[in-house]
């Protein structure tokens, strides 16, 4: 009826939620995407979202998502801007976009330090009250999310992905076996690890880039546009694996490669996506 996982206290779960969509992407079961429109619809419909500030609350005290608890974590609000901006991607859903979109200039105005890095976190006391900034104080509850092994794995893969180097996917697997047993039990606690391993055994796409940074901008524009699960992006210049890959006429070219191998360079974001779309059927 509200979407998302369990009862109160009810936290977002993003990590749970993108395998969900992962899953559906492989499988194109419509009840999948049903359950993340859902929760989608629900918290962004909720008090857990700031609907004049923008930005999520760390989690409901309620399953109904009405009651926050004020704080507002960095890594709930990177994660979620990711979740609503892939099923963006995949749905076309235009309020989706406006959650995203104003959840990233929450994050730039009130979560980015003078100097350029990012705060952790924001209090959800003010004048030593919780909630008092916004008029409503919800009850206290503590609770520790988090799935850093999963997100290492991930990363592990990726450089691998750029670099060619076995040290980061043996590691990578090792994380894999240390927690295959338990993963297995409980999916949903464990969705960072499993996203991990799906974009392991998808085989990620190689997107290599050269020519002009600055000119290559439609290119980019165009493979973050695309749900893509699984690839990596990165110019010829800053990876290893992209020696040798060349502008084409003084174009910026892209070249979409899987396992080292890559497919005929091409030069528009369109040809680009199709390209992307081959590999991946």
């Amino acid at each position: 009826m509200h979407g998302g996982l369990g009862g109160a206290p009810k936290f977002p779960n993003p990590s749970c939620h993108d395998l969900v969509l992962r899953v559906h992407h492989r499988t194109h079961e419509p009840g999948l995407l049903r359950s993340v429109e859902l929760t989608l619809d629900r918290m962004a419909a909720g008090g857990i979202y700031d609907h004049l500030g923008g930005g999520f609350a760390r989690y409901s005290v309620d399953e109904r998502w009405a009651v926050p608890h004020f704080e507002k974590m960095l890594y709930d609000n990177g994660q979620l801007v990711k979740l609503y901006a892939d099923a963006y991607r995949v749905t076309g859903k235009r309020s989706w976009r406006r959650v995203f979109e104003e959840t990233i200039t929450y994050v730039l105005r009130d979560m980015t330090h003078p100097d350029g890095g990012f705060y952790a976190s924001e209090d959800a006391d003010s004048e030593g009250e919780e909630g008092k900034f916004y008029v409503w104080t919800p009850a206290q509850v503590k609770a520790v999310l988090g799935e850093s092994d999963g997100a290492i794995a991930c990363a592990l893969l990726r450089l691998y992905e750029l670099t060619g180097h076995d040290l980061y996917r043996n590691r990578a697997e090792h994380v894999f076996r240390m927690y295959g047993a338990a993963a297995a039990k409980n999916a949903f606690s464990f969705a960072h690890l499993l996203s991990a391993q799906d974009f392991q055994q998808q085989v990620p796409l190689e997107i290599i880039l050269a020519g002009d940074k600055l000119g290559a901008t439609a290119l980019v524009e165009g493979v973050h546009r695309a749900y893509l699960p699984a690839r990596v992006l990165a110019f010829s210049e800053d990876v290893p694996i992209g020696q040798g890959r060349q502008p084409i006429d003084g174009q910026p070219a892209a070249y979409v490669c899987r396992n080292r191998t890559c497919s005929a360079p091409v030069t528009t974001a369109e040809a680009l996506i199709e390209s992307c779309s081959e590999l991946s059927s």
